[in-house]
């Protein structure tokens, strides 16, 4: 019984929690899914576990990246995976100055990070949200340098795929 017990809980402790956040400041539905490491990481509030904000490619969802997700949870993070575009937002700027154009896009990326952040770091104690790992393909990679260039205190990295527009 106690080995039916301890594979279950192994099996469920990495897979994702969908779900959304709600900021009730821009009365926007954040879309995410939330993967936790597997069970043999010991997470807690005196020895919180690394977290990664994933940022998808425009028009892609936030849930197609599960190979990146399997991956830095088997390494013992918490991996966010959030969505940006939502069905009312405005298309991507695609002609014109894109640095100019696109960076409405960047600012409400940014803000729905600092929204995710600042929602998850009260419900996961155990987990290290001064510490995030910013992971972003494309758009997603752009919206995370956005972040990045706002300096706060609490990015530790950024990796970004295929990202274009957005220095570092």
């Amino acid at each position: 019984m106690n080995r039916i017990l301890a594979l279950i809980l192994i099996f469920t402790s990495s897979i994702g929690v969908a779900g959304e956040i709600v900021d009730h400041n821009r009365n926007r539905i954040i879309p995410v899914e939330i993967s936790f490491p597997p069970s043999s990481f010991d997470c807690s509030i005196d020895s919180k576990c690394p977290v990664i904000f994933l940022s998808a490619g425009y028009s892609v969802s936030h849930t197609k990246y599960q190979f990146l997700t399997d991956l830095f949870s088997e390494l013992g993070y918490l991996v966010v995976a959030i969505g940006h575009e939502l069905p009312s937002d405005p298309p991507l700027s695609v002609s014109g100055n894109l640095f100019v154009t696109r960076s409405e896009n960047w600012i409400r990326g940014s803000q729905t990070l600092k929204v995710v952040r600042q929602e998850l770091q009260v419900k996961y104690p155990e987990y290290s949200f001064d510490s995030l790992v910013l992971v972003g393909h494309s758009n997603g990679g752009d919206i995370s340098a956005w972040l990045t260039r706002e300096s706060p205190s609490y990015v530790s990295q950024i990796i970004t795929l295929d990202h274009r527009r957005v220095l570092i």
